[in-house]
């Protein structure tokens, strides 16, 4: 895990271009402070890289890194180079280190394009070809690890941050109006390759592009879900493969040579992690990081932490419980150092998590995003089940036996079947249209905000793609690796291992919701080895935090945030406003959206 920065065209051979790669190394230090390293090739391309050692942690594994013609700046890990490295040394590769990046060199070199195919990993890299001087450049299939770009005057500029791109005295703050009313109404704070900014984009989720003279030449979208693809009907084959195939990935993920921490909630998805590693694992120490909020209702998952500590005794853990002074204590140094507007404070909760980890000696922790999105987790999903076929038997079912399971009142039994119904009307796109319209108005009325999700047949399978690339995970993903990369610490999340992906989406969606419980292949995959109590559990808390009704007003009060609002653009501030006198007032109807008013405004006056 490290931090990449460099820019290739027309200013790389200028006299100033190794001062301002030096800046940008600067900015992102904290990515990789065991090495930083910066060369200027043929007087066209420019390369940075901040190390932090994971692999191999010899000098022979710094970086840019050269392999025959072709240099690197690599961010991320390739979990089974290993089991390349023995294929490619049958083709005749011979290898000097014992780290990941060779073997990607080496596979490029051996497959071209086509080696990301073979990656089962987190991936932002660029390689320079000293032939022809193309740079080329890929991310990983979901976006674990970032890249952002802008080209200016014939000069292509990337960075794992935008503030590295941010020093550059070229760059262009000015805000990108459709992005920031996509942040406040559906909370989504960057929408395929458009960020914040409007100058700013980022290279896209399985992409690979092709960059020379300052310009792209070719992208090229080299992975996806295939939703038609349906082919597991039956539990048993369903558990077997998922079984097989999780354990392989956590061993995968587990490969390291520094220590490998766990972040430990209460509920099944870090629950499976930990739970797997120490089955794997048995005499290994397994050190695990968990938050929890004891005097406020639902925030305290301790019992069940607990449970898998009473499973696997060789678990060590390490249990935070942040006050609201903790919280204004590094509320505007966290602040700053997102590039993006904080989205919600369960995100501050994830901070201290991996602050905790990193006080405890770990380089790299173990995380549980991704599961919920395509095995099912948010409750909401069983929407789309009703909706598929209100008429269906089978479906109504399972809809019932979820109604049983949460133990849902009258009341609220017949909002959700009235919303199961609304749902069988349309799909994500119309209904996030709606949202944008109807939820809460802060747009001129003829202000018009361009976005495309994706639309499928079927509508569960359409809301887990749609969770997985441009709602949901793209959001966590961020944050998880800001605030990871903050306290020099990699973040793995093995539910992201595409194999995975791929085979939930292969089976029938009913399988995923059967019995009306959320994510029933993985609890049936993993039943022996999860404990009773995890394996049991139907609620759904979530990185539950007192933040929007308890620390946001606390950070208004003491002056750490504030409501002014004077720098937004292109918003009905008046109703903005008001929506905020209301919050401060004790009305929490609105505390969301509060937190993303006062938030925006302070990444607003910080950077934009």
């Amino acid at each position: 895990m490290c931090g990449i920065a460099g820019f290739e065209g027309r200013f790389a051979g200028d006299p100033k271009a190794m001062g301002w790669l030096e800046s940008m190394l600067t900015a992102i230090q904290h990515r990789g402070p065991d090495y930083s390293g910066k060369e200027l090739h043929d007087q066209r391309v420019a390369l940075g890289h901040n190390r932090l050692s994971i692999l191999d942690l010899s000098e022979a594994g710094n970086q840019p890194f050269r392999y025959k013609n072709y240099t690197i700046c690599f961010n991320g890990e390739v979990y089974n180079y290993l089991e390349l490295q023995k294929e490619l040394e049958k083709e005749g590769h011979v290898f000097k280190t014992t780290c990941d990046t060779e073997v990607l060199l080496a596979a490029y070199d051996q497959w071209g394009e086509a080696c990301v195919d073979r990656f089962i990993g987190m991936w932002a890299f660029v390689i320079y070809h000293h032939e022809d001087g193309r740079l080329f450049i890929s991310r990983d299939r979901f976006g674990i690890k970032p890249l952002y770009y802008l080209i200016h005057n014939g000069t292509f500029y990337f960075a794992s941050e935008i503030k590295a791109l941010r020093t550059l005295p070229i760059f262009d703050s000015t805000v990108d109006l459709n992005q920031q009313a996509l942040f406040l109404q559906l909370g989504w704070h960057t929408f395929g390759e458009h960020t914040m900014h409007e100058k700013v984009k980022m290279v896209e989720r399985a992409t690979n592009m092709v960059v020379k003279d300052g310009a792209i030449e070719s992208t090229n979208r080299y992975w996806d879900v295939d939703l038609d693809d349906v082919r597991i009907a039956s539990m048993n084959e369903a558990k077997e493969a998922f079984r097989e195939c999780f354990l392989n990935s956590i061993m995968l993920h587990n490969r390291s040579d520094v220590p490998v921490g766990i972040s430990l909630s209460g509920g099944i998805d870090s629950s499976s992690i930990a739970s797997v590693s120490g089955h794997l694992n048995p005499e290994q120490d397994i050190r695990t990081f968990s938050v929890f909020y004891a005097d406020h209702v639902g925030m305290d998952e301790r019992p069940y932490m607990q449970a898998v500590l009473d499973k696997y005794p060789a678990i060590t853990p390490t249990f935070i419980s942040p006050t609201t002074d903790d919280i204004i204590e590094v509320v505007e140094d966290y602040v700053g150092h997102q590039d993006l507007p904080l989205l919600g404070s369960s995100f501050i909760s994830h901070f201290f998590v991996v602050k905790a980890a990193k006080e405890h000696g770990m380089k790299v922790l173990l995380e549980g995003q991704g599961a919920d999105e395509y095995l099912v987790g948010y409750l909401r999903s069983f929407y789309r089940i009703l909706a598929q076929n209100p008429f269906s038997f089978t479906r109504q079912r399972a809809f019932a036996k979820h109604l049983r399971n949460e133990e849902y009142d009258f009341l609220t039994s017949a909002k959700r079947i009235a919303m199961g119904l609304l749902y069988s009307l349309g799909g994500d796109q119309q209904f996030q249209e709606l949202e944008m319209k109807f939820g809460q108005p802060f747009l001129p009325s003829s202000k018009r905000v361009d976005f495309s999700v994706k639309q499928h047949s079927n509508k569960l399978n359409e809301f887990l793609y749609n969770l997985l690339f441009f709602t949901e995970l793209p959001r966590l993903l961020h944050y998880t690796d800001m605030n990871s990369m903050f306290h020099s610490i990699e973040s793995r999340v093995p539910f992201l291992d595409h194999r995975l992906v791929e085979l939930l989406f292969q089976m029938s969606p009913d399988l995923k919701v059967e019995h009306g419980i959320t994510k029933a292949v993985m609890r049936e995959g993993l039943r022996d080895i999860l404990p009773e109590k995890i394996y049991s559990r139907k609620d759904k808390i979530g990185f539950k935090t007192p933040g929007e009704t308890t620390w946001l007003r606390s950070l208004l009060l003491k002056g750490a945030l504030t409501t002014q609002n004077d720098a937004f653009e292109g918003l009905n501030l008046s109703k903005a406003t008001r929506l905020l006198d209301q919050y401060k007032a004790g009305d929490n109807k609105h505390a969301t959206m509060a937190w993303r008013l006062v938030f925006l405004n302070q990444w607003v006056t910080k950077h934009a």
